[in-house]
């Protein structure tokens, strides 16, 4: 899973770059103009991310956000998940685990978001406002027991739930006066033993205000 997240991220992370990238401002006049035009906090928000992939393992992952930009650096949210996987692999015949696995996950989280650098271009001569945020999320899942990835087929174990304390940070881009994008890199601070997921993790989304 965790190869096939940072093709998606990265193949994301490059098309974000190529089309919103930062450009040397030209005029300081009109950078200023810009920000007088963006959303002031605070101001609510909403977005979310979609990962597809399908092949040796079929994944569609959809997250759904809405928060709060409380003050210029600091975001407070909710996030809601749906995870359909299918993995399908090839086994070595002395291998006790057969078959494939599919499951259905679901969850929700809260976040919160600080800027550590709330805009390039107090320091940088860009045109596009960027930053970099640290990011602290809690996450509540529940998920189906893989028996092939732990190896246990004889597991009486089926569902549960999963508490994921994730801690990370990323880059921030903003597209317009009230869309972004944004891309975390997030590591599980208390991963345990049935946890089918690995990390680091890439999270891409989007976000618009209102």
């Amino acid at each position: 899973m965790r190869k096939i997240s940072v093709i998606i991220a990265s193949s994301i992370l490059f098309f974000s770059i190529s089309a919103f990238g930062q450009q040397k401002n030209d005029n300081d006049k009109k950078t200023e103009n810009t920000k007088k035009e963006e959303t002031k906090e605070p101001y609510f928000f909403w977005g979310g991310n979609l990962l597809l992939a399908f092949g040796n393992l079929d994944l569609v992952d959809i997250n759904v956000l809405f928060g709060n930009q409380l003050t210029e650096r600091i975001a407070l949210g909710i996030g809601g998940k749906y995870q359909y996987y299918n993995e399908k692999r090839n086994f070595n015949p002395d291998n006790i685990s057969t078959g494939n696995f599919e499951a259905h996950s679901y969850g929700g989280s809260v976040f919160l978001q600080f800027a550590v650098v709330k805009d390039f271009r107090e320091i940088l001569p860009l045109k596009t406002q960027s930053g970099l945020i640290l990011h602290a999320e809690y996450e509540l899942l529940n998920t189906k027991y893989n028996t092939i990835r732990f190896d246990a087929p004889d597991s009486d174990k089926d569902r549960y739930w999963l508490h994921n304390y994730l801690l990370g940070g990323g880059y921030v881009q903003h597209m317009g006066k009230k869309a972004k994008s944004w891309i975390i890199l997030l590591w599980n601070l208390q991963q345990t033993e049935d946890n089918p997921y690995e990390y680091p993790q890439f999270k891409i989304g989007f976000s618009v205000a209102f």
